[in-house]
């Protein structure tokens, strides 16, 4: 929907930047890590069952902005809803499945980013060409609102440390003892960069390849968001489910391979990402999309299931919580941010076609800074696995 929303605000590149990704994520990251110390205490729950209905009445307000002001401040909303349901809900999993199952089991929860692509993606873009975007966000924020409730009354809270046969009652430490404790253990601090570095580039190509496949090539909102659906939907899905499956498979003999195979993603996608920004030509554009749609997302379930697997029980929450911080402050908030700033500085002398060159730069940049950190954690993954065993 942002080139409708930029007709009609009147908004500049480096403003949709800031809208897709500072303005969400920089709210989603500073409050994540007070939710989760709450969720490392209490009913998680009815605490997930509150932010989304948070961020699901935001972003009906979304729908209601008449300026950038306005939608930035809606956008903060929906961003500060969504900051606790990641780490409350791999808390949840964690005390549900065992650590040799864990990679899976994220994996499949993290599956709900490309699986919502799947149905978001053409959907919005269908309501956007029928009923426009202010609609659009409507018609998409207010059935979170009775989904809250079904999570409140529906989702079985599991008792902490009942996955790995721990009878846990102490109160979670200190937030300063967590922190030292968790920047101490060099695995966690490098998977975390490593997963910043990646989600730099990832939140990059899905919020501005629409943009651009729009301005590059003349495609409209509908045939979009149809292909980007198949490619960040489907691939993205199934890559991120088989991953996280493989991850398991292979950690068995060594867990190294849960840092090994996002790095080698990451590897992979300096040239195979750029494919997509390179070529003049439609189809294969679209067609090469798939190529970074399948390598992105494999680090999602191997870095879930490291956090919490580095991380005690009573702190898991805030373990993802921080990384969840350090991800949107470092990559997400600033990826889509430095493209549409790139993107600004070229269209002097490039017009429509600087938002290929902008995209590119940071999808290259993100893939050379994640590899180092990946492989960085890697070499003191298993040590520290063993330090944390319970």
């Amino acid at each position: 929907m942002l080139p409708s929303i930029k007709s009609e605000l009147e908004l500049s590149d480096t403003q949709l930047g800031f809208l897709t990704g500072f303005a969400f994520s920089a709210f989603y990251a500073l409050v994540a890590v007070p939710v989760a110390r709450i969720a490392d205490r209490f009913n998680r729950r009815t605490i997930m069952a509150i932010m989304l209905a948070t961020w699901s009445i935001f972003t009906v307000a979304c729908g209601l902005a008449q300026t950038f002001l306005q939608m930035a401040l809606a956008r903060f909303g929906v961003g500060s809803g969504e900051a606790g349901i990641v780490p409350t809900s791999l808390s949840i999993i964690s005390d549900y499945y065992p650590a040799h199952q864990r990679g899976t089991a994220t994996a499949v929860f993290t599956a709900a980013i490309p699986i919502g692509v799947l149905v978001g993606f053409p959907m919005a873009g269908w309501l956007n060409d029928i009923i426009g975007w202010r609609w659009t966000f409507i018609v998409v924020g207010l059935p979170g609102v009775f989904l809250a409730l079904s999570i409140r009354l529906l989702l079985i809270e599991p008792p902490r440390g009942h996955a790995d046969k721990l009878a846990v009652d102490n109160p979670p430490p200190p937030l300063r003892d967590v922190a030292k404790y968790l920047w101490h253990c060099k695995s966690y601090r490098n998977l975390v960069l490593g997963g910043a570095a990646t989600g730099f580039g990832y939140a990059s190509v899905i919020q501005w390849t629409p943009s651009f496949l729009v301005r590059s090539f003349g495609m409209d909102t509908s045939e979009v968001g149809n292909w980007l659906a198949l490619s960040i939907g489907l691939v993205g899905g199934t890559s991120t489910i088989l991953s996280g499956w493989l991850a398991d498979l292979l950690g068995k003999k060594d867990p190294r391979w849960y840092a090994w195979m996002p790095c080698a993603a990451m590897i992979a996608l300096i040239p195979l990402g750029s494919l997509v920004y390179l070529t003049q030509t439609k189809i294969y554009a679209l067609i090469f999309l798939a190529l970074p749609m399948a390598l992105y997302p494999i680090y999602l379930g191997p870095l879930s299931a490291m956090v919490q697997g580095l991380a005690s029980v009573r702190m898991r929450a805030t373990a993802a919580a921080i990384s969840i911080l350090t991800a949107n402050l470092l990559g997400l908030a600033l990826g889509p941010l430095i493209v549409g700033i790139i993107s600004d500085m070229l269209s002097p002398k490039l017009g429509p076609e600087a938002l290929r060159y902008a995209i590119l730069s940071v999808v290259v940049f993100g893939a050379v800074w994640g590899s180092i950190h990946w492989f960085a954690g890697s070499r003191t993954l298993r040590e520290d696995l063993a330090a944390n065993k319970p």
